[in-house]
């Protein structure tokens, strides 16, 4: 599929030139929303960027996902000044809507969330099984998380167990959803491949249940498959939730 592109708006008041010999302008570079996006994320604070066009290929909207170390108006200005320094592309500020995370600032600086070790110990007296997970961050490995799940030992829900250590980890993360709960860890096969499935479900920007799914290569070790497919469904939904559509008015009245 051909990737939508747009274009600098061309002011209609302007006459063209009526010299056939005039030199004509360059033609206007077109740009694909694609382009537009990544470029966004780039500029401080924003973290996600969503741009939509009209049929012609002319910007309607702007969305962002930022901090909240700086101002919207800044954030939207920053936008503005990009578009037309780099492509000559004008938006008006009425377009563009900035929707800010609390604490994610401080959750970039850190960095990718990575498990570091992991363990189910039983406990003979009482007969409890305790699932852990240990996690730390790309960006500062000496700051560890650690997830706890404490329960009967159910051969049957070994796994939960273990998934419910990585979720409580997961939950400790700054920006991150403070409700998720296990929704199903269920064991299949792809072809000749046994896949373990993990769904976190969780409360979206809506206060409504959503769910993330995380899948995972068995390969013989259950037990790693369960963390993989957790992490897996915190890295595809929970860590990059979608911003939500906020209207321009609500930051210019």
């Amino acid at each position: 599929m051909a990737k939508r592109t747009t274009r600098p708006p061309v002011d209609p008041a302007v006459e063209p030139a009526t010299d056939v010999d005039a030199p004509r302008p360059p033609e206007p570079e077109r740009v694909s929303v694609e382009d537009i996006e990544e470029l966004l994320t780039k500029l401080p604070g924003v973290h996600r960027a969503r741009v939509t066009v009209n049929d012609l290929g002319y910007i309607e909207e702007v969305h962002v996902l930022a901090t909240d170390r700086r101002a919207p108006k800044q954030v939207v200005r920053d936008i503005e000044s990009l578009l037309a320094a780099k492509w000559a592309i004008r938006v008006d500020h009425k377009r563009i809507s900035v929707a800010q995370v609390r604490g994610m600032e401080e959750y970039l600086d850190l960095g990718e969330l990575q498990v570091q070790s992991f363990r189910m110990d039983l406990d003979k007296e009482t007969g409890l099984l305790t699932a852990g997970v240990t996690c730390m961050f790309a960006h500062d490995p000496q700051r560890l998380i650690e997830g706890r799940f404490v329960g009967r030992n159910l051969p049957s829900q070994h796994a939960t167990a273990l998934a419910s250590a990585v979720v409580n980890a997961i939950e400790q993360v700054p920006g991150v959803a403070s409700t998720i709960a296990i929704r199903g860890v269920v064991e299949c096969r792809v072809g000749d491949q046994a896949v373990l499935n993990v769904g976190l479900a969780f409360l979206n920007w809506r206060q409504k249940e959503d769910l993330a799914v995380g899948v995972a290569l068995v390969r013989g070790d259950i037990q790693r498959a369960v963390v993989e497919a957790t992490m897996d469904a915190y890295e595809r939904t929970l860590r990059y939730p979608p911003p939500p559509p906020v209207l321009p008015q609500d930051y210019f009245r």
